[in-house]
């Protein structure tokens, strides 16, 4: 099946059934057209892409704006920028500025561990293993006696990506015997700004009783009733303590801490 040129008719010519066949009868260029191919020859295109048409840029100063619901292409030293709008700024392409609005914030968490923190020197937290096999965590572990109770301490900074809201505090612990009665967690936090006095007040100062597991050596976190309220870049002075001198503190056996958490909300 062929296409068939066309041919100019004079007024008044009669279709014949030639001229009909031609065009649409059953080898006509109607049929053409519908079971056509691309296989490259005239009228029938091809059946890969041509080359691609290219659109050159001419490097120039910035052009103006182009005007409201409009945007410009254009390239300035090899580089592609933009405008928009009726008075939208002359913008690289790929290098738009961008912060915490153009991210969903996300919660993030910090984990001290053990390792990180250190006796401050009030009652006798111990750091080790814990047990006879070696198999515990590294933790410090914590008497059930002391008329001071047992400290823990450290430090840590704000991260850069911090966005807004209040730090939570999450104490990662286990009992080594099977514990009667409860525990009671001292938490202090402070903020500290460059410029500020590192000697000042803690800025948040609780003590939470909390009843543990019934069954020894069972891994618990307890979020912390206290928060602070902070700003990236930050440092976070914290102590953490079992307040035996408390009478409230009855549980039996060590009070083992494996590790201190602050979570936060990140615009990224």
């Amino acid at each position: 099946m062929a296409w068939t040129d066309g041919v100019d008719r004079a007024t008044g010519d009669l279709i014949t059934a030639s001229i009909w066949n031609g065009h649409h009868g059953v080898t006509g260029n109607d049929m053409e057209l519908k079971l056509h191919t691309h296989d490259g020859t005239n009228g029938d295109g091809s059946g890969s892409l041509g080359p691609l048409v290219l659109e050159d840029f001419t490097d120039a100063a910035a052009p103006a704006a182009p005007g409201a619901g409009k945007s410009r292409l254009y390239s300035v030293s090899g580089k592609f920028r933009y405008r928009a709008g009726v008075a939208g700024a002359d913008t690289p392409i790929g290098l738009e500025a961008h912060g915490a609005a153009d991210h969903t914030d996300r919660t993030r968490e910090v984990f001290l561990g053990a390792g990180a923190m250190e006796s401050l020197g009030v009652g006798a937290p111990v750091f080790g293993i814990g047990d006879a096999a070696g198999n515990y965590a590294p933790n410090w572990a914590m008497p059930d006696t002391g008329a001071s109770g047992h400290y823990i301490g450290g430090t840590l900074m704000v991260p850069a990506d911090w966005a807004s809201g209040v730090l939570t505090v999450k104490i990662h612990y286990g009992m080594q015997a099977t514990p009667a009665g409860d525990v009671i967690f001292g938490i202090r936090l402070r903020g500290l700004a460059a410029g500020e006095d590192f000697d000042s007040a803690y800025d948040a100062t609780v003590n939470d009783t909390v009843t543990p597991n019934a069954t020894q050596e069972i891994y618990a976190i307890h979020t912390a009733s206290a928060t602070l309220t902070v700003a990236a870049g930050d440092l976070i002075v914290f102590d953490i303590s079992r307040r035996t001198d408390f009478a409230g503190d009855t549980a039996t056996g060590n009070l083992c801490i494996f590790g201190v958490e602050f979570e936060y909300t990140a615009d990224m």
